[in-house]
């Protein structure tokens, strides 16, 4: 519409933003995206042998690397069950990372926005 337009899709890293950090060896396996007059907004998900630990130490070190300020971080575990997650912010940029491991498997949530 002229407010703005939104996309939902599966494997579309084409519409995932150049700036935010590709976790090695992942394919987005769920995509949305919606730009509008304020800024973009998106997110997708993916599937990853390693931990949830790993992953977010990496989007951490990529972050901060490229300029981004970490708001929050943490961990909790519970049982077999580790969730890792941090907030970045740089200029009118933000990213959610959110990785959830549960036996061999995590599953990793990114969210970002573009003002």
């Amino acid at each position: 519409s002229d407010k703005g337009e939104m996309h939902f899709g599966s494997g579309d890293a084409a519409s995932i933003p150049a700036w935010l950090p590709s976790y090695p060896g992942s394919a987005p396996d769920g995509t949305y995206s919606a730009r509008t007059p304020d800024g973009d907004t998106g997110g997708y998900s993916f599937e990853t042998n390693d931990g949830a630990d790993e992953v977010a130490s990496y989007y951490r070190r990529e972050l901060e690397g490229a300029g981004f300020s970490i708001e929050t971080s943490g961990k909790q575990s519970a049982g077999s069950t580790t969730i890792a997650n941090l907030i970045a912010s740089s200029g009118g940029k933000k990213v959610t990372v959110a990785a959830t491991q549960e036996g061999g498997s995590t599953r990793v949530v990114i969210g970002y926005e573009s003002k």
